[in-house]
């Protein structure tokens, strides 16, 4: 009847640890044996010794958790045999002569936690801590007939009219190792002590070392078949049948994940976080032209291979495609690459290509003029009208007043045959910067002419109106009258020689800077 009560517990406290499991479908049974031995007051701690250990063994039923953990509820049988006669102790205790035997049936409930996650891998070691709670029933029977000692005799009558309760918690800890050998069968071997809250586990306590508590330990081998299917990753799927034990997946990919339900595992998947088709790897194709999304350069119009997925397209229809059509809203030639044949300057650089196209340019600059010709374009020259140098953002580079007056003095300006119109102003507007910067210089202009009026008189008079035509435009841009002298030779220095160059020389007017004394 004790061991039914007993029986009729531990299916109680399995019911009370099944809720606690949930719908775990990895779960297993099996059988422990091994051996037991005690320490108490009959036995001292030498686990070197034979003597007192006892066979254990039980059912377990085990709820492997995911990865890390595992939860066991297990029954155990057992005996503790300690006697003082057998010991390897001192006279004492052979004088002394208690023995005992108890019958124990243990039910523990125990969690583990494994540091590796090896549970799914067939033919690995994966070692494990455990720690639990259990509940020990026994029934002590201790014999202290053999007694020779005088002083232990009114100890050992009070323990054996002790009323001993027939059962206590334990606790439980220790360490193991288990391994897959097949799908469903496991095999281990664990280490574990039972500490308990009780002194007579051997039916004595004042006769023997009332001060501490008896404690026992075990040494268990076992085996367990899980009559459910293993399934590591909780996706429903036994691991015997899923390609993807570690890792949750569907049924129709033969357990492995579709993050995006295409159909299309993601292992195999160059898109696994878009839905797509099996064609393209599961990738999309938004515009369904036969070429994944990714690979797809206009992903949302249907398109060529050849040209990366997007369509032909020629807005202004002149045979260019608008991706490589420099004007594609204006029809052009194709040797242009769409551009229209128009220079609307006339620079010989084609508007599309020319940065100034209402200004006669040069094909250096773009098609940007360089009016002073200075090898820097105007949109970079500070003096676009004045011969300058780069170091001074294209003016004319600072001289003496000294160097410069000798320089202005040996050019001259000419004019036409009869006439006194000047045609250029670049030498005369010269001279006025110059005298704007150096009021001490006064300006001698000479005038000359050729043979041409019928009479000196009247080159006389042409060769004066030439100085006068300089003269006047000097004193309009601000130089005084009184700082200018002019002179009207006529053809009184006329060369003798008649080559064009010679009579254009002839029609000039020159100009001499002097410093005022």
């Amino acid at each position: 009847m004790l061991v039914v009560r007993h029986l009729c517990v531990g299916i109680l406290i399995l019911n009370l640890a099944l809720p606690l499991l949930g719908q775990s479908t990895r779960w297993e049974a099996g059988m422990l044996a091994g051996v037991l031995n005690n320490v108490g007051d009959l036995v001292e701690p030498d686990w070197g010794s034979a003597a007192n250990l006892q066979a254990a063994t039980g059912p377990f039923i085990r709820f492997m958790g995911k990865a890390h953990y595992d939860l066991r509820f297990h029954f155990l049988y057992s005996k503790i045999i300690a006697d003082d006669l057998q010991s390897n102790a001192n006279s004492w205790r052979r004088m002394r002569g208690f023995k005992a035997e108890t019958n124990l049936m243990e039910f523990g409930l125990q969690g583990a936690w494994r540091p590796f996650d090896l549970l799914a891998h067939p033919g690995k070691v994966s070692p494990y801590l455990f720690g639990g709670i259990g509940l020990i029933f026994f029934d002590p029977k201790a014999d202290f007939s053999r007694n020779k000692l005088e002083g232990l005799i009114k100890q050992a009558e009070f323990d054996a009219k002790q009323h001993i309760p027939s059962w206590k918690i334990v606790t439980l800890a220790g360490f193991g190792a288990d391994t897959q050998i097949k799908q469903r069968w496991r095999v281990g071997l664990e280490f574990g002590l039972r500490k308990t809250n009780t002194d007579y586990l051997d039916g004595v306590s004042l006769a023997g070392n009332p001060n501490k508590n008896d404690w026992y330990g075990m040494a268990l081998a076992y085996a367990s078949y899980s009559w459910a299917a293993t399934d590591t990753d909780g996706d429903g799927i036994a691991d015997e049948r899923d390609e993807c034990r570690l890792v949750p997946g569907v049924a129709s990919l033969g357990g492995c994940p579709d993050a995006d339900n295409d159909g299309v595992a993601d292992a195999a998947d160059a898109c696994p976080l878009l839905p797509g088709i099996m064609t393209l790897q599961g990738c999309p194709d938004t515009d369904k032209d036969g070429i994944a999304d990714p690979n797809d350069e206009c992903p949302t119009e249907a398109g060529e291979a050849a040209r990366k997925g997007c369509p032909f397209i020629d807005a202004d229809l002149d045979g260019v495609e608008d991706s490589l059509d420099e004007c594609p809203n204006v029809k052009g030639a194709v040797e242009l690459n769409g551009c229209p044949m128009v220079d609307s300057d006339s620079d010989g650089i084609y508007d599309h290509k020319d940065r100034c196209p209402t200004e006669f340019g040069l094909d250096i600059f773009d098609g940007c003029p360089d009016t002073d010709g200075d090898g820097i374009p105007n949109s970079k020259d500070a003096c676009p009208t004045q011969f300058g140098i780069f170091a001074n953002k294209g003016c004319p580079e600072e001289i003496i007043a000294d160097e410069e007056a000798i320089e202005i003095n040996r050019q001259f300006l000419t004019f036409n045959e009869k006439s006194a119109t000047i045609e250029r102003f670049s030498l005369l507007d010269r001279i006025v910067g110059f005298m704007q910067r150096n009021p001490t210089y006064k300006l001698l202009i000479e005038g000359f002419a050729g043979a041409e009026e019928k009479t000196e008189l009247a080159n006389e008079q042409l060769s004066r109106n030439r100085v006068l035509a300089c003269r006047r435009y000097l004193e309009r841009q601000g130089i005084e009258p009184a700082r200018i002298q002019y002179k009207g030779h006529g053809s009184r220095f006329m060369l003798q020689e008649q080559s064009p160059e010679e009579k254009s020389f002839n029609r000039r007017v020159e100009f001499k800077l002097q410093l005022v004394d």
